[in-house]
């Protein structure tokens, strides 16, 4: 239910279905952990989130490359309302420090078999 909530409110997962401009990598070979994380884009350029998938039953710290410094949380497959342990990734850890080819590193600490959504927080960026 919580997700196709988020299906029909965020264009970035529906906009540019059938658009190479609608997907990007993040990471998507690291087979030593099983951590997949792309990025799903809509039309503006504000209409982006992050899916990042933990496909191991550890919890790990882990370090994402990221464009923006600022990010909320749409959906954590690990809360407790879902049946999961209730690990709340700490997303507002990020620092001015190139990763993956991006200008920021997210410092998190990823659920075991979860899956995350995050969205960026346009306001605070455009404080920047």
């Amino acid at each position: 239910k919580e997700l196709n909530k988020i299906y029909s409110h965020e264009k970035a997962l529906f906009e540019l279905n059938f658009d190479k401009q609608g997907f990007e990598w993040v990471n998507g070979d690291d087979r030593d952990h099983s951590i997949f994380i792309y990025l799903r884009k809509g039309k503006a350029k504000s209409e982006k989130l992050m899916i990042i998938l933990n496909l191991t039953p550890n919890s790990m710290d882990y370090q994402v490359g990221v464009d923006d410094k600022f990010w909320k949380i749409l959906l954590n497959s690990d809360d407790k309302k879902f049946g999961g342990s209730g690990i709340i990734p700490n997303i507002n850890k990020v620092l001015p420090k190139k990763l993956m080819g991006r200008p920021y590193t997210m410092d998190l600490r990823l659920p075991p078999l979860s899956g995350l959504i995050l969205k960026t927080n346009t306001i605070q960026n455009k404080k920047l």
